[in-house]
């Protein structure tokens, strides 16, 4: 092993994707492949893991401070839970397409009612609150006319705009709530009615 031979193979690993792959995975065969002793290789894997993760986390922050601005709300109620969920939610979620942010709310939304709601993990009003929130913002991406039935939404919870005590007093209530967007405009009409 020389100096010359750990400087090829780490320039190597800046530019190939599937050879920091293989580091990871196994560092003994890129040591034999490359002439490198197999400390060195196992130390560039540990780097390499340990800046791949760093990347990781930030990309995740990007993401979750998106998506703070989008559910304002749910955000507000969940306080600092909304980080440690949003970090659950994305262990296994990556949005794609042109407008990720805001399918990342949209999504974020639904892993809150369909899995920790469901779980009852969260109350159920925070994750419709969530949903109502996201329901929005699917309207305002492209014109449409969305009718969503909620479990536990109530006025009080859909326009919440301080911090509330979380007030168990609130009274959940069936209600269904209608969007509509016409093409060519920006306007949205929304109304809601509670059923009972």
């Amino acid at each position: 092993m020389s100096l010359a031979d750990t400087q090829r193979l780490i320039a190597l690993l800046a530019t190939d994707a599937s050879l920091r792959t293989q580091l990871l995975s196994d560092p003994l065969a890129v040591a034999a492949r490359y002439g490198v002793d197999a400390k060195t290789a196992q130390t560039l894997a540990k780097e390499i893991a340990e800046e791949i993760e760093r990347f990781a986390r930030s990309l995740i922050g990007k993401r979750r401070n998106e998506v703070c601005k989008l559910l304002p709300r749910t955000k507000r109620v969940l306080g600092n839970c909304f980080d440690d969920l949003f970090r659950l939610y994305a262990k296994t979620t990556l949005p794609n397409g042109t407008k990720k942010h805001l399918q990342d709310a949209v999504q974020f939304a639904d892993f809150l009612h369909t899995k920790l709601a469901a779980e009852k993990q969260i109350p159920l009003w925070i994750a419709e609150l969530a949903r109502y929130e996201a329901s929005w913002l699917e309207v305002r991406t492209h014109p449409c006319l969305l009718i969503r039935g909620f479990r536990a939404l109530t006025k009080e919870t859909a326009h919440l705009e301080a911090n509330p005590s979380l007030n168990p007093a609130l009274r959940p209530r069936r209600t269904l709530a209608l969007w509509l967007r016409l093409p060519g405009k920006e306007r949205i009409y929304h109304t809601y009615l509670t059923l009972f």
